[in-house]
């Protein structure tokens, strides 16, 4: 499955994200997950705002998206 951003593009390193990823921990860590079909194969995340609770809050979609 290619993410609905992206969809459409096939050359990985002329993909822009437009709009920031949300939804539960499943939902962002299935998201992250699917890039796979796209031919990544590191994501970097960024959390805003840049605060302490923000970077916790992601520890469950590290979770999931380390267990595959």
């Amino acid at each position: 499955m290619v993410p609905e951003p992206f969809a459409g593009s096939i050359d990985p390193d002329e993909l822009k994200m437009s709009q920031p990823v949300t939804g539960s921990s499943r939902q962002i860590a299935e998201f992250i997950l699917s890039l796979k079909a796209l031919g990544f194969q590191e994501v970097r995340c960024d959390v805003w705002p840049k605060t302490v609770s923000a970077i916790e809050a992601m520890q469950p979609v590290v979770d999931l998206v380390h267990s595959g």
